[in-house]
């Protein structure tokens, strides 16, 4: 009996939920975020889409993003922009690693906030550049880094006088990339709050950041300039589970190799399989150590199948809000859609 393969998975960072993400509502929590850090008009002025800065052309862009329990903006989108194709969307985005919320509250404790919808409005446009104002320079934002530090080497070097505190803070650094991908040059953009050594912990861990050597149209990734976030949580000292962010896949198994190690027999009936992995992230976002933590139905080897085909995955090793990856565990949810063949039609 031959069975087709749906293959759907999703990837959780240590205690968050399966849930589909929803916007909250200001009434879900007792208070709402708000401003810390807007965009000033220098910001503005230096993320102006160059077409559109020598034309002297407005615009505007509305940007949804998810927030941390730092104030962290993270995984942001453009939702509308006008004029369409102005870039304006894309100068939006180039802005959110200088912009900092409170975080939300619920009980009087940060809570993670899934969208907060951030209007940016580029009304005054700055004077009609010089030619070689422009020298090409790409901006590079979601790099899904190969090497970033660790979890060990986070906790290493965060500030010793935070650390006494038991405070938390966050860093933007804007660098620029070598030709072999690495982060040099790093400048700080936000330090959230400053005096305890946050920024100049994030800038001897930059060192530690490697990525792709050439973009996806295959130009070199050298000279490009890339921002950096930082989160330094508390939570990441005591004993206990590592807290790691959410990270991103950089490889999942192909349908062959799926194919390949789902486990067969003509016995099988339609259903819907789920396992549930724990795994150690290695530095290079491959995952080790999985262990089966659930497996619906149970005794038909689909969890000794997933760990097998758990070499075939990678995630990112720095997260979009600024965690580490390396060196914690996560939860890799696994889902299987079984049909079996149709049955063959009835000869006439």
């Amino acid at each position: 009996m031959k069975s087709v393969l749906l293959f759907a998975i999703a990837l959780l960072g240590a205690g968050m939920s399966t849930a589909p993400v929803i916007a909250q509502v200001e009434t879900e929590v007792d208070v709402a975020p708000q401003w810390k850090r807007k965009p000033s008009v220098n910001d503005l002025n230096a993320v102006w889409p160059t077409e559109a800065a020598k034309k002297q052309q407005t615009g505007r862009a509305l940007i949804g993003c998810k927030l941390n329990t730092l104030g962290v903006l993270y995984d942001c989108r453009v939702i509308t922009e006008e004029p369409a194709g102005a870039s304006f969307g894309a100068a939006a985005l180039a802005l959110t690693p200088q912009l900092l919320f409170t975080p939300a509250l619920k009980g009087g404790r940060p809570v993670a906030f899934s969208e907060v919808r951030i209007p940016i409005n580029f009304k005054v446009p700055p004077p009609p550049p010089k030619p070689h104002d422009f020298a090409p320079q790409r901006v590079a934002s979601n790099v899904r880094w190969l090497a970033a530090p660790t979890y060990e080497e986070v906790v290493a070097a965060y500030p010793v006088k935070a650390r006494e505190a038991k405070l938390g803070g966050t860093v933007s650094l804007t660098c620029t990339m070598t030709k072999e991908g690495r982060a040099k040059a790093c400048s700080t953009m936000v330090e959230e709050p400053k005096g305890y050594g946050f920024a100049a912990a994030a800038r001897a861990l930059s060192p530690r950041f490697a990525g792709p050597t050439v973009w996806s149209d295959g130009k070199s990734v050298s000279g490009a300039s890339v921002d950096i976030s930082f989160s330094f949580l508390p939570s990441m000292l005591a004993d206990g589970p590592r807290l790691v962010g959410k990270p991103q896949w950089a490889r999942v198994p192909t349908l062959e190799q799926l194919a390949t190690g789902f486990p067969k027999g003509e016995d099988r009936v339609a259903s819907t399989v789920r396992v549930v992995l724990d795994c150690l992230v290695e530095t290079t976002g491959g995952l080790t150590d999985c262990k089966v933590q659930g497996e619906t139905p149970p005794g038909q080897g689909f969890g000794e199948a997933a760990v097998k085909m758990s070499q075939y995955f990678q995630v990112t090793t720095w997260t979009l809000d600024g965690l580490p990856t390396s060196g914690g565990r996560i939860k890799v949810p696994i889902r299987y859609e079984l049909t079996p063949p149709a049955a063959p039609a009835a000869k006439p």
